[in-house]
């Protein structure tokens, strides 16, 4: 059973209009997008922090500056050379056993 108040307070929702349902969805809205905003900037922050502490990701940021001061044929060759090194070191990660040479065989 319904309650007077209860009654009444329908009876005011239905005479006031869409604008009250309407400002209620928008006042939904707005907190949903805070609650996605809070979500994005909290994952960004997290990705920041681990880019921050990760050597290998410093490592490579490091390198950039000197890069710009490559022609685009010497950013070629050099990626060129990482793509070989790494290919090397993945090959014999994978499989050490039938390897014949380490990685790094070959360096003085």
């Amino acid at each position: 059973m319904r309650t007077a108040t209860a009654a009444q307070s329908d009876a005011m929702s239905q005479a006031s209009g869409s604008s009250y349902k309407r400002k209620t969805k928008d006042e939904d809205r707005t907190c949903v997008d805070t609650q996605i905003l809070e979500a994005i900037k909290k994952i960004t922050d997290e990705r920041k922090k681990n880019e921050d502490e990760d050597e290998d990701y410093l490592f490579f940021k490091n390198l950039v500056p000197k890069m710009k001061c490559m022609s685009d044929i010497q950013k070629l060759e050099l990626q060129a050379e990482i793509n070989a090194e790494f290919s090397k070191h993945l090959k014999w990660a994978m499989n050490p056993a039938t390897s014949t040479q380490t990685p790094t065989a070959g360096y003085v």
